[in-house]
């Protein structure tokens, strides 16, 4: 009981808060949510960006590796000497597994599903601040 006298004692001697002070602090909590906000955006476009780049250059990488291999040389039999496909079809397969680039396809692959994800992250981002959501349960 002495307990609850006392803090009621404080808070009835505490000053009151000066005019408008939850509007001041709600509005610079808006600005600070919509500084960060700007800033994912910012880092989710240079990532968007870099992943645009390493996607590109890896599909160029694919391709010339598909030259090289001599995959196309293998899948033009298919529309050149099909009964010689026919024929040998277990060995051309194998011939087409053996030569296909698997490393530069799946690091191509991988870069794609970066570009889409970054792509979505800033889009959702941008949606967001133009609406006025700041709050990161928003974004999730």
């Amino acid at each position: 009981m002495m307990e609850e006298e006392r803090y009621k004692k404080i808070l009835s001697a505490s000053p009151e808060p000066p005019a408008r002070l939850a509007e001041r602090i709600l509005r610079s909590i808006d600005r600070e949510e919509q500084r960060r906000l700007r800033q994912r955006i910012f880092a989710s476009s240079a990532l968007f960006a870099g992943s645009l780049v390493v996607t590109a250059t890896s599909l160029m990488s694919f391709d010339h590796d598909l030259a090289r291999s001599g995959f196309l040389s293998f899948l033009s039999l298919f529309g050149t000497d099909f009964s010689f496909v026919a024929a040998n079809l277990r060995d051309v397969a194998f011939s087409l597994a053996e030569s296909f680039p698997a490393f530069s396809a799946a690091f191509s692959l991988a870069g794609a599903g970066f570009v889409a994800w970054f792509a979505s992250r800033l889009f959702r981002e941008t949606a967001a601040l133009r609406k006025g959501r700041f709050t990161e349960a928003s974004l999730s």
